[in-house]
């Protein structure tokens, strides 16, 4: 449960923020949060296996859809964690002694921030990672409105435009290595895993498919040159949504 109170810390401290609201103790109150985040992200590089990945947090989100809140970490998702808490305290004492209207408001979108972000690094599965990208932007964007100085107005327009291309290419991205990747549980023979690999990394090049499909791997050797092709099962259950 160390990996749920590492996103909650930050996540409730700007609730708390947002609902009291103060003047001069916010900067403190936000500055004590990271640190404390930062305390829970070394503990977790102290208490690491090296090569190993851990699954503390696995809950079913909702199991009619089969979708599950499966949070975990390994040594990239170690390094990108103890990156963010180690940049957001600098972040928030390089304004301590600035003033700026509505200094709750301020440090509690950049402590949620902060918390989505440790959502996009402990996310196991492809839906609960581009759930916590979208949410680690709108603080931002909240940012760039109200205090992105003069220009803020043409800065959150071109932030907005270009987050929502990019959110759109990755969810057509994901959306893609779902339908052209075979679920776990059926039968995969190493022909249709190299066909499934070539064919999902020229896609990402030239934007189609090429490679011969699943069903060509399967086919017989009589019918292999031809479009006749034996139909894959259909996935009964969203697996690429679970762990």
């Amino acid at each position: 449960m160390v990996l749920l109170a590492l996103l909650l810390i930050p996540f409730l401290t700007a609730l708390a923020l947002m609902a009291t609201r103060p003047t001069n103790a916010a900067r403190g109150i936000a500055l004590l949060s990271t640190l404390a985040s930062l305390g829970t992200v070394l503990w977790l590089c102290l208490t690491a296996v090296p090569g190993s990945t851990v699954l503390p947090v696995q809950i079913d989100w909702v199991p009619s859809l089969g979708l599950r809140f499966v949070l975990g970490y390994d040594g990239i998702s170690l390094l990108m964690l103890l990156l963010t808490a180690v940049v957001f305290p600098f972040i928030i004492g390089a304004g301590y002694t600035q003033k700026l209207q509505h200094p709750s408001m301020v440090n509690a979108l950049l402590l949620f921030t902060q918390s989505f972000l440790f959502g996009v690094f402990t996310a196991q599965n492809a839906f609960l990672f581009y759930i916590f990208y979208e949410l680690s932007l709108v603080p931002v964007f909240f940012l760039l409105l109200y205090w992105g100085g003069e220009r803020r107005r043409a800065i959150t327009v071109r932030f907005f435009i270009y987050t929502l291309l990019g959110g759109l290419m990755l969810l057509f991205g994901l959306a893609y290595c779902v339908m052209q990747t075979a679920p776990p549980s059926a039968p995969t023979s190493p022909c249709c895993k190299r066909c499934a690999f070539l064919r999902t990394r020229r896609s990402g090049c030239s934007g189609r498919s090429s490679w011969p499909s699943r069903s060509s791997c399967r086919s017989s050797p009589s019918t292999a040159g031809s479009r006749t092709h034996t139909p894959w099962p259909p996935c009964k259950a969203p697996w690429y949504l679970a762990a």
